[in-house]
């Protein structure tokens, strides 16, 4: 049998999270009353914008729901970017302690290993368990452990500061973080709400992460279109885009990326979950391809979006079918920022 090494470069950690974590949680936590209101209000206004109808939230707390299992349907539930991230950020109201912290790495670890990864680089939103109360030294030595385990798959930590908390809020982490080891994360990126919360205005927290030696990804061409990210690009040069299938709207921007071989991020499940785009046809893969950029597949938030790298890779190959499962695989560790020497090493070993 051919060999294929797994890995992926786009996965977030709360969202690759067994179902079993989450329903233990609400379980744990069901009778408190403020198990979905840890916000304050100027916090929620950051997190919720008026854009968001807040259905998953008025759901969630409304009398008639009562069951773990049925509150855990209802968070996975929705048909909008503006649904999905309400529910995402909810969900972080079920981490509340170191504990919950140190479970939700060591169960989404194990589950990635039964799934056979190598290696993900996984998206870390501190900012949102700092929100609940957890120290910060608790979690970055949470990290430091889940990363120095021998037991496959190697992770990388990518740092978002999620860009809803505001351009200050994400300097002054990264400080503290940097303050404490510059080894904890290999990478920064931001993600949340791209059009209320435009990259362009993080372009100092990704120059104090290039000078300190971290690799730049940065969500956009998600929600939103071209133009955003030209201005990503102008101001923050990444080395990877999360997302970027909206690029396929300027024929320019394809060339450029192309010429610059920046990689894309793709999330095919997640683009059409949200409503991206409507229909797997819709997705530009093709053109993206077509046009030389290199690309990576990615199952993003998996655990939300009902998905997994397999599947991720028979829905590229139905929109390529030039496209080689060892092609896929390779794409994905060639544009990783797994050090050189680990990278051959994982490619060539079953």
């Amino acid at each position: 049998m051919t060999f294929f090494p797994k890995g992926e470069v786009h996965l977030h950690l709360r969202g690759a999270a067994p179902k079993e974590y989450f329903l233990a949680q609400i379980t744990k936590y069901l009778g408190r009353k403020d198990l979905f209101q840890p916000f304050s209000s100027t916090l929620q206004n950051r997190l919720f914008s008026s854009r968001f109808a807040g259905p998953i939230l008025k759901e969630l707390l409304s009398p008639g729901i009562a069951s773990p299992e049925e509150i855990l349907n209802q968070l996975f539930s929705y048909s909008s970017f503006d649904q999905f991230l309400e529910s995402y950020i909810t969900t972080a109201s079920l981490v509340r302690s170191a504990e919950d912290f140190s479970r939700l790495l060591s169960q989404t670890k194990a589950s990635l290993r039964q799934q056979g990864y190598r290696f993900c680089e996984v998206t870390v939103s501190l900012s949102e368990y700092l929100m609940m109360g957890i120290p910060l030294l608790s979690l970055l030595e949470q990290l430091v452990l889940s990363r120095s385990s021998s037991k496959e798959p190697y992770l990388l930590f990518t740092l978002d500061p999620v860009r809803n908390f505001g351009a200050l809020a994400a300097e002054n982490l990264l400080q503290d973080i940097l303050q404490y080891s510059s080894e904890v994360f290999s990478a920064v990126t931001i993600g949340g709400d791209e059009t209320n919360f435009p990259g362009e205005d993080f372009a100092h927290f990704f120059s104090l992460a290039r000078e300190s030696g971290l690799k730049i990804s940065i969500h956009s061409g998600e929600t939103c279109g071209p133009a955003e990210m030209w201005r990503v690009i102008e101001r923050i040069s990444p080395d990877r885009i999360g997302h970027g299938v909206r690029a396929a709207e300027d024929p320019k921007l394809l060339e450029y990326l192309a010429e610059r071989q920046i990689p894309l991020e793709v999330c095919i499940s997640s683009n059409l979950r949200t409503g991206v785009f409507p229909a797997l046809h819709a997705v530009p893969l093709q053109q993206i391809v077509g046009a030389g950029i290199p690309v990576t597949l990615n199952t993003d938030d998996p655990t939300f979006f009902a998905t997994t790298l397999e599947n991720e890779f028979e829905l590229a190959q139905s929109l390529c079918p030039e496209l080689t499962q060892e092609d896929l695989c390779k794409l994905n560790f060639e544009a990783s920022f797994l050090p050189n020497d680990l990278r051959e090493r994982l490619l060539r070993t079953p």
